[in-house]
């Protein structure tokens, strides 16, 4: 397996925890992205996109 197919592979697998943990937050926490009180989901959402832009430029030039 190339380097390149594990970093998509890697990508899927974080934007499925992603999908996961944000429909565990809203339903079963009540989160939500613009609510009064957002700031766990806000942390959440910018810390998993700050990772999947990490693996993406990692995958660019290294």
């Amino acid at each position: 397996m190339s380097r390149r197919t594990s970093q998509r592979r890697a990508l899927r697998i974080l934007g499925l925890i992603a999908a996961v943990g944000g429909l565990i937050g809203f339903t079963v926490f009540g989160w939500e992205f613009g609510g009064s009180d957002s700031t766990v989901a806000t942390v959440v959402g910018v810390a998993f996109a700050a990772l999947a832009v990490a693996v993406m430029l990692y995958d660019r030039f290294v």
